[in-house]
């Protein structure tokens, strides 16, 4: 059984209907979804405005709707950031890190489908040669007394306490891989 209003209910629910204020609704939110927030998450991510480029200025310009986008940096970069090593010392590592890279890589997908014929096995091989090769051409200009901190912290994306620079040591180690990025950049010419 429903219970009915009396007169002074449904006048009191009509002053407060009459009295009720404008509802204001907030602002879009600025904060975009970046992925969780967790410790082990954030580890070399960095949260960096999306470029776009602008013709007028003709140069890259920050998002006009303050759009963000989170992205993880390699080691190389992040000790960059650091200013544990310069933008020399950076332009080697990543170097080593491509031409590292270039080797993983599959074939590219092939462009237009065509039914009619297999892949050509002689191309990929000759292409994937071709990307060790570069990847040879570079490791061939790094001595072997650099290349564990090179392959550590460049290749493996990993520091350089894991070639045994732990503890006080850790910064004997940053040494050697500045040292070490030195000499790749002067015999790369950069």
């Amino acid at each position: 059984m429903t219970k009915r209003m009396t007169k002074a209910q449904k006048a009191a629910l009509s002053n407060q209907r009459r009295s009720a204020k404008p509802v204001s609704l907030a602002a879009t939110p600025t904060e975009w979804d970046r992925g969780p927030r967790t410790m082990a998450q954030d580890v070399r991510k960095v949260i960096e405005p999306v470029m776009e480029w602008d013709e007028a200025k003709q140069k890259e310009v920050p998002n006009p709707n303050g759009v963000k986008r989170a992205r993880r940096i390699d080691l190389v970069e992040y000790y960059f950031r650091q200013d544990r090593i310069d933008a020399r010392q950076m332009a080697a590592g990543k170097a080593l890190a491509a031409a590292w890279e270039a080797t993983q890589r599959s074939p590219e997908a092939i462009k237009k489908v065509q039914v009619d014929s297999t892949p050509d096995h002689g191309a990929i091989a000759a292409m994937q040669v071709d990307r060790i090769g570069r990847f040879h051409a570079v490791r061939k200009l790094i001595p072997e007394t650099d290349w564990p901190v090179l392959e550590s912290v460049c290749i493996r994306n990993a520091s350089v306490a894991q070639v045994g620079y732990k503890g006080p040591r850790f910064y004997v180690g940053l040494t050697l891989m500045c040292d070490a990025l030195n000499r790749l950049a002067d015999r790369l010419g950069l």
